[in-house]
C-alpha cells in the first residue's frame, strides 16, 4: 500500500528553456520564482539554454547564476548542444537534455527520482506565489501520483499593454479559455508549463525530441506509455505568459492566428465541444 510522503521530503525542481531571449526578459520570471512561498532550499533550477542561441545566452546564464544560485537549493546551467542526432529544433530536446542532467545530478545526490516534482516553465513566465506549494500538496495528497502530472492556468497577461489592440482580444480570449478548461479535468491536457514526477519522466525517457510542439505530445506520451493509466490534474492558480508580439504589426498578428488556431485545435483535440 502506497503511502503519503512527507512535504519535507519532496523537492520541485524547475526547468527553465530559453534560446536567445535577453536577460531583461528572463530576470523578471526568474525574480518571480523566488518570490514565491515555496522554501527555497528545496526548489533545483536548471537553466536550460541552447548552444545555437550564441554568445549572449551563454554570458546571460553565467549572471543568473552568480546572482541567483544562493537563494535555492540548487542553480544549474545547462547547454543544449546544437545539431544533436534524433532531434529536431525545438523545446522538446532542450528540456530533455536538462531532464537527463538531471537525473544524473540528483542520482549523485542520494535525492529519490518519486521525491521530485518537475516543471517545465518557459523563460518568460511568472509562476504565482503558491504555484509550487500547491503542487506539492496535490502530489502528496494522491495515491497514484507517479502516473498524474499537474496544469496551472496560463494566463497570457506579462505584456498584455504593450501589444496591438486586436491581440489583446485574442489573448484574453485564450486566457478565459484555459479557465474553463480547467473546470472540466477529465479533457484536460498537457499545456506550455506543467509538472511531472522525475520518476514517472526518467521511466518514459522524459520528453519527445521529435516534435516541435511538445506539451501536448507529452499527455499522448505519457497516456500510451502507462496504458491509459495517466491523468491531468488542474492546478487552480496562474503561470503568467507573455501574449504573442513580434517586431512588426503585421508580424504580431500572423502570429496571433496561428496562436488561437492552436489552441482552437487543442480544444477540438480535448472533446471539449462535443
Amino acid at each position: 500500500m502506497d503511502t503519503n510522503p512527507k512535504p519535507s521530503n519532496i523537492y520541485n525542481a524547475l526547468i527553465m528553456p530559453a534560446y536567445n531571449e535577453s536577460i531583461e526578459v528572463i530576470e523578471p520570471a526568474l525574480k518571480s520564482v523566488l518570490d514565491t512561498t515555496y522554501d527555497k532550499k528545496r526548489l533545483i533550477v536548471v537553466f536550460a539554454y541552447e548552444e545555437r542561441g550564441g554568445v549572449d545566452i551563454d554570458t546571460t546564464a553565467k549572471i543568473l547564476k552568480k546572482k541567483y544560485g544562493k537563494y535555492f537549493h540548487s542553480f544549474h546551467i545547462v547547454k543544449h548542444p546544437k545539431d544533436l542526432p534524433n532531434e529536431v529544433v525545438g523545446k522538446g530536446g532542450n528540456i530533455t537534455y536538462a531532464g537527463k542532467w538531471l537525473e544524473q545530478y540528483l542520482q549523485q545526490e542520494e535525492i529519490a527520482f518519486s521525491d521530485v516534482i518537475v516543471t517545465t516553465m518557459d523563460c518568460d513566465n511568472k509562476p504565482h506565489k503558491y504555484y509550487f506549494d500547491y503542487v506539492t500538496y496535490e502530489y502528496i495528497t494522491h495515491e497514484d501520483r507517479k502516473h498524474l502530472s499537474f496544469q496551472p492556468i496560463c494566463l497570457f497577461t506579462n505584456n498584455i499593454w504593450d501589444v496591438p489592440a486586436p491581440m489583446r482580444v485574442v489573448a484574453t480570449g485564450n486566457s478565459f479559455w484555459n479557465i474553463i478548461s480547467s473546470m472540466r479535468p477529465y479533457s484536460l491536457r498537457n499545456f506550455a508549463s506543467h509538472s511531472q514526477p522525475m520518476n514517472a519522466l526518467v521511466e518514459m525517457n522524459f520528453w519527445s525530441t521529435r516534435t516541435i510542439v511538445e506539451d501536448g505530445h507529452q499527455y499522448w506520451r505519457s497516456y500510451f506509455y502507462f496504458d491509459g493509466n495517466y491523468e491531468v490534474v488542474p492546478i487552480f492558480v496562474p503561470i503568467y505568459q507573455d501574449a504573442v508580439l513580434a517586431n512588426r504589426y503585421k508580424k504580431t498578428m500572423k502570429s496571433s492566428v496561428y496562436s488561437a488556431a492552436t489552441l482552437e485545435l487543442r480544444s477540438f483535440r480535448c472533446g471539449i465541444r462535443w
